[in-house]
């Protein structure tokens, strides 16, 4: 079943969703890193699809709470953190990191 989901404002149809964390959407990106710090951790959105490949799309923050840190975002299948399909990283830059985001479902969800 497809559904609608926001992710830092933009609007994404998504397929088979079994599980969806967006703490990501709650940063205000047009502030300064140092306002925002304390929430910047390793856990701000995760979706994972109910696929047979059970795959993952993790964003982080690393390393947390450090302002000289950046947002990661993976691609994971069968569980595997060690061996991501795909993993890029973002500064505070809301367009670049919603590019990585949409990249990241493009390799999760091809065709879609």
């Amino acid at each position: 079943m497809t559904k609608t989901y926001s992710i830092l404002g933009q609007f994404y149809e998504l397929p088979d969703v079994a599980y969806f964390y967006d703490s990501l959407s709650l940063l205000d990106l047009s502030k300064e890193i140092s306002d925002e710090v304390l929430h910047l951790d390793e856990d701000l959105l995760q979706v994972s699809f109910s696929d047979a490949d059970e795959t993952t799309i993790d964003v982080g923050w690393y390393p947390s709470f450090d302002e000289a840190g950046a947002f990661v975002v993976i691609v994971i299948k069968n569980r595997d953190w060690d061996s991501p399909l795909f993993k890029a990283s973002a500064g505070w830059d809301k367009a670049d990191l919603n590019s990585k985001i949409e990249q990241a479902l493009d390799v999760a969800q091809p065709g879609n």
